[in-house]
């Protein structure tokens, strides 16, 4: 038995989530999961999603695989990130274990987000540090492009499956950052598109109001920023690939490309 939820978006392509549900009377190796997932769906269930969400609960091991049994197809088809969501409830180190991959969508969005926010992280490795239902959504033939974002990760911290993991180690504010951490990674891949330019040449700035008629000391860098985010508008980077590159925020990333769609340039 398993819970699900689907939450319809513009398209077809889904960003997944999985948590588990087996671990009676622990806090953060149990309930911190579900408890984040179920936020991240309250949240989407209440506006408009460009991509569709799916969220699952299942017992760890036996139920993901009983998931993939029934629906492996329609995630092969669909999924384009996902997240496993566990140990997600403390205030200390934030950690990242990548997908056996290593190189999908969800990993760049990850190390994209925490760098984005100034955050420190100890990247933790497939082949040393796997252990939760990662395991099965990125096994050879499934291949799904599914990481887990944790706290303190399972098998790290000494109240790890012990009486102690209670609500001494999880708090509200450790359960809300990590809400807030992969609500900002959706928001980051709801709006992360590839754009064409749709003029040849340097586009003309002043007729459309997109160059500034007042200088100040940091107009050069804005007007600098706004031209090189048009020089890669070539329909092949992706947002992140452009703030990567030129080493903006998302935020100011994306408040560009507004103003660039609003002057009927992309």
């Amino acid at each position: 038995h398993y819970g699900e939820l689907l939450i319809k978006g513009e398209v077809e392509e889904e960003i997944f989530f999985s948590s588990y549900v087996c671990h009676p009377q622990m806090v953060n190796n149990e309930l911190s999961g579900p408890s984040v997932l179920t936020g991240i769906a309250k949240h989407y269930n209440s506006i408009e999603n460009y991509y569709s969400k799916r969220f699952v609960l299942v017992p760890e091991t036996i139920g993901s695989l009983v998931y993939l049994n029934s629906n492996l197809s329609m995630m092969k088809d669909r999924i384009i990130a996902g997240f496993n969501i566990s140990c997600v409830g403390d205030e200390r180190m934030w950690g990242y274990l990548p997908s056996r991959n290593g190189g999908t969508l969800t990993d760049k969005l990850v190390k994209f987000v925490f760098k984005d926010l100034g955050i420190d992280y100890k990247r933790f490795c497939w082949y040393e540090d796997r252990g939760s239902d990662e395991r099965q959504y990125c096994m050879p033939g499934i291949d799904l492009p599914v990481v887990n974002v944790t706290r303190s990760k399972w098998d790290e911290y000494e109240e790890y499956h012990t009486s102690l993991d209670n609500f001494d180690l999880v708090t509200k504010k450790g359960l809300d950052e990590s809400l807030d951490f992969y609500l900002k990674c959706l928001n980051v891949l709801e709006n992360n598109r590839k754009y064409t330019l749709k003029v040849l040449g340097e586009p003309q700035l002043g007729k459309r109001g997109l160059y500034p008629t007042v200088s100040d000391k940091n107009t050069w860098i804005k007007v600098k920023n706004l031209c090189n985010v048009i020089s890669m508008l070539d329909g092949k980077n992706d947002l992140i690939d452009i703030c990567e590159f030129l080493n903006i925020s998302f935020k100011e990333c994306h408040e560009i490309i507004d103003n660039l769609k609003e002057g009927g340039l992309i």
